[in-house]
């Protein structure tokens, strides 16, 4: 990947970048990557002892959840996914495809409503899978939710997961402020790495 230094280091040229590479890779390319990377999830003690998984709906180019949300229902274990409302991100508890509903932008959300979100006292004991489409060694990312994950992992009490294809790992420190919250454990296709 390009350099995460000088003029090109801001998030928006990083954004365009990362997403360029993210069609590169193909869909067989980044199944297999996938996979490896959810074996590596799986063996992890913070995961599996978790009460509840916090995931987005992977859309095609990022790493599969849709495998591992179907693994964990049929396992019984809870599952929560954002609400499909705007500006907040905010989660609610679905246990199948049922409780999802399209959110206009080729993803899935929850159906709830205000009544079902989780509140941070809920989320004790959790942990939340953080969508990125670059990490540094750091657990600081670059996404495409406009600083959602970031706002909403504030108060989060729960263990920080960031999944990413190696790849989509920088070498570099990313450019962050005092609003972005790095994730705690990177899990990637070739290696675990505790950031803290």
């Amino acid at each position: 990947m390009g350099s995460t230094c000088g003029a090109d280091a801001d998030k928006s040229a990083l954004r365009a970048e990362y997403l360029r590479a993210r069609e590169r890779t193909g869909a067989f390319g980044a199944l297999n990557l996938d996979e490896r990377i959810l074996q590596r999830l799986r063996s992890l003690d913070v995961f599996a002892s978790a009460g509840m998984v916090l995931l987005h709906v992977s859309l095609p180019g990022e790493v599969d959840t849709r495998t591992l949300a179907e693994e964990l229902w049929a396992q019984g274990r809870r599952v929560a996914v954002p609400l499909g409302q705007l500006g907040e991100l905010r989660f609610c508890e679905v246990s199948s495809w049922d409780d999802l509903e399209p959110d206009g932008l080729g993803g899935l959300v929850a159906k709830g409503s205000e009544a079902d979100v989780l509140t941070p006292g809920q989320l004790v004991g959790s942990v939340c899978l953080v969508p990125g489409l670059v990490f540094d060694a750091d657990g600081y990312r670059v996404g495409e939710d406009d600083g959602l994950y970031d706002r909403f992992l504030w108060y989060y009490p729960g263990e920080k997961i960031g999944l990413a294809r190696s790849m989509e790992l920088s070498s570099n420190p990313l450019p962050h402020g005092g609003q972005d919250v790095p994730v705690d454990v990177l899990v990637t296709d070739a290696m675990v790495w505790h950031c803290r």
